[in-house]
């Protein structure tokens, strides 16, 4: 029987394997099984770090939000009556925050089908949010037209556009 008849009858595949050795056999198994495991473990790690790690960190940042609202609460509701030192620290810490909330959802890759799957809040969401920080981060220091019962309801604002729950 020559090669030709080989092929026709039980193809190409078959002819090469059974002219291997067994050993020939084993390495080329493992060395398709350690390429095949190279390729997922890149693939895994590169989805990590183009999507899971980005909205972790969203994510991270939103719960950091949530713990300044609470901890300076004592500020920004009685804006201009804190030492000036921890009306400053304040300031700064929502301000950050705003930013940096802007800045890591566009470091989301595709949010727009993420979003879609509410996996992430929605962008408005996030920069009204981010607007809302930045505008009571305005207005600890107090001032004029500023008021306890305003900086509240920017807090309760942020809360509802970030879903952050109070109870």
């Amino acid at each position: 029987m020559n090669i030709e008849s080989w092929y026709n009858l039980y193809g190409l595949d078959y002819v090469l394997w059974s002219l291997m050795s067994d050993v020939e056999r084993i390495v080329l198994t493992a060395i398709a099984t350690i390429i095949g495991g190279a390729i997922v473990y890149f693939l895994g790690h590169l989805f990590v770090a183009l999507f899971v790690e980005p909205i972790h960190r969203l994510r991270s940042l939103i719960g950091e939000i949530a713990d300044s609202l609470i901890f300076y609460a004592n500020v920004y509701c009685n804006p201009g009556l804190v030492a000036e030192n921890e009306s400053d620290e304040a300031r700064e810490v929502l301000r950050r925050q705003a930013s940096q909330l802007k800045a890591r959802a566009y470091a989301v890759s595709w949010y727009s089908l993420w979003e879609r799957m509410k996996v992430v809040r929605k962008k408005t969401e996030i920069a009204k949010a981010s607007a809302e920080l930045i505008g009571l981060s305005n207005s600890i220091h107090g001032g004029e037209g500023v008021s306890a019962t305003e900086n509240s309801k920017k807090r309760d604002i942020v809360e509802k556009l970030l879903g952050i729950v109070r109870e």
